[in-house]
Parts: C-alpha cells; sequence; structure tokens
C-alpha cells in the first residue's frame, strides 16, 4: 500500500482531498502542522508528501528543505499547493528539488497526474 502524506493548514481542503486520494491502494496521512508532518515523515518513510505552502510556523519552502537536508527523507515525492503563480516561488521550489508544483486554482485538473507520476 502507497502512503501520501498531506500537510495542509486549511481542513477543508484536507478533508476534500482525503476523499479524493484515498484507496485501496493509497493511504492518505494528515496534519495541519509542518513541525508533526516532519514527524510523520519520519516514522511513516511516505511515499509522497502534499504540502501547502501557507501554514502556521514554517512554509512549505521551509518543510520542502527540511525534507531534502534529511538524510532519510530527501528523496521523497514532494508536491507543493499554493496560490502563488510567480516565477520566483517557482525557481525557488525548483532549487529546492520539488517534484512537482500545483497551483490551488488548478488543483482539481493537476492533481490526479501529478499523484499519479510520483506514485508510478
Amino acid at each position: 500500500m502507497k502512503k501520501i502524506l498531506l500537510i495542509e493548514a486549511d481542513l477543508a481542503l484536507q478533508d476534500y482531498l482525503v476523499l479524493r486520494l484515498s484507496s485501496k491502494q493509497v493511504r492518505v496521512l494528515t496534519t495541519a502542522s509542518e513541525r508533526a508532518g516532519l514527524k510523520l515523515a519520519r516514522a511513516e518513510q511516505p511515499d509522497l508528501i502534499i504540502c501547502g505552502l501557507n501554514l502556521p510556523q514554517l512554509n512549505g519552502l521551509n518543510v520542502l528543505k527540511a525534507i531534502r537536508t534529511d538524510p532519510t527523507l530527501k528523496d521523497l515525492a514532494f508536491l507543493l499547493l499554493s496560490h502563488r503563480s510567480s516565477r520566483t516561488f517557482f525557481d525557488r521550489a525548483e532549487s529546492l528539488r520539488a517534484t512537482g508544483y500545483i497551483e490551488k486554482t488548478q488543483l482539481w485538473k493537476q492533481l490526479p497526474q501529478q499523484v499519479s507520476a510520483c506514485l508510478a
């Protein structure tokens, strides 16, 4: 069974994504806290992390940076979710080796394709 860790502060969006992503082949772990997310990532070693950019303490880029500097997590697939669409943000995410980036306005179109590619 594949595991996805979802770190998202918007609980309504989190609930929706759990419904969209959960299946017999995929278990979705959730948290709204970036610190709890890092702990869960270390404990569960998910196949994919989907992380919102706007989180209460660290932003999603800082979570990605922490993942990429942890030897046990550095190769995990990591998708960022955000309302931002600036080139600066894309460049920063790319420099930190984000596997992908989904604008929340395009979530419904891009999510299935990107998740499938990450879990393949």
